[in-house]
């Protein structure tokens, strides 16, 4: 049928997470505590950044 809603592909797309606060850094077990949601499957690695957002520039 066309435009029949089909399973497919999801969750390929980077996201990114803002606001996050890290709790606690554990050198020994080499383990970042953060408290939040952060998307993706257990296990999986995460890339953490500083906060840094651009400045939006007005279009007046």
């Amino acid at each position: 049928m066309k435009n029949k809603k089909m399973p497919g592909q999801y969750g390929n797309t980077r996201k990114t997470i803002q606001n996050l606060e890290i709790i606690d850094i554990n050198q020994e077990l080499n383990v970042i505590m953060i408290k939040g949601g952060v998307p993706g499957p257990n296990g999986r690695l995460l890339e953490i950044n500083h906060a840094v957002k651009k400045i939006a520039k007005n279009a007046s």
